[in-house]
């Protein structure tokens, strides 16, 4: 795949090809140095999409379940001035980032 994967384009393929029961199990879409990362809601459906497989312009692609180890962290009280590559930095220290912060206000 020569062009650049765009996470619309992955979306559009998993609705229409993942089974019906899988529809709510997509939390998240992200592409970051030509990896896609899909992001479930239950580690059932991970399994049902390995096992189902994905196919993107025609190609049939790999799919790993990169879950293992894999820890979502959530910061609070850290001020809004911080730009996101100074916590990404931080945060790195610690493993591989997936992606780019977000941010939520309560």
């Amino acid at each position: 795949m020569s062009d650049c994967l765009q996470v619309q384009e992955v979306i559009d393929a998993l609705e229409t090809q993942i089974d019906t029961k899988l529809n709510d199990a997509v939390q998240g879409v992200r592409v970051v140095n030509g990896n896609c990362y899909v992001c479930l809601a239950k580690e059932d459906n991970a399994g049902a999409l390995l096992e189902t497989g994905l196919t993107l312009r025609g190609v049939k692609i790999n799919l790993e379940d990169a879950s293992r180890d894999t820890v979502t962290v959530a910061l609070s009280g850290v001020p809004h001035d911080v730009p996101d590559s100074s916590v990404a930095r931080v945060v790195a220290n610690y493993g591989s980032v997936i992606g780019e912060s977000e941010k939520h206000t309560l």
